[in-house]
């Protein structure tokens, strides 16, 4: 959305943006120890990585409406970006 270059919407944004990214801790789970879970065998790994995050308590936040779904199924927290939007 923030494009870059000579596709740059904001102005300076996108150099914020790595600037903010640069000084993050990440975050993650080893593939090779989601590959017994239930959620890897059913969904796969990008869906069974995201939710193992969460499972840790780390908050979820997606607008991937089958994702949302999934994980409130499992009892996983999650929230849809989508039902936090306005519409004006």
């Amino acid at each position: 959305m923030l494009g870059s270059g000579q596709q740059e919407l904001a102005r300076g944004a996108s150099a914020r943006l790595a600037h903010y990214i640069a000084r993050l801790d990440e975050i993650y789970e080893p593939s090779r120890l989601l590959l017994n879970s239930e959620i890897y065998a059913k969904h796969g790994l990008a869906d069974a990585s995201f939710a193992a995050l969460a499972f840790k308590g780390e908050r979820g936040l997606t607008v991937d409406g089958p994702l949302y779904g999934m994980m409130t199924g499992y009892g996983i927290p999650v929230e849809n970006f989508t039902h936090l939007m306005s519409y004006d």
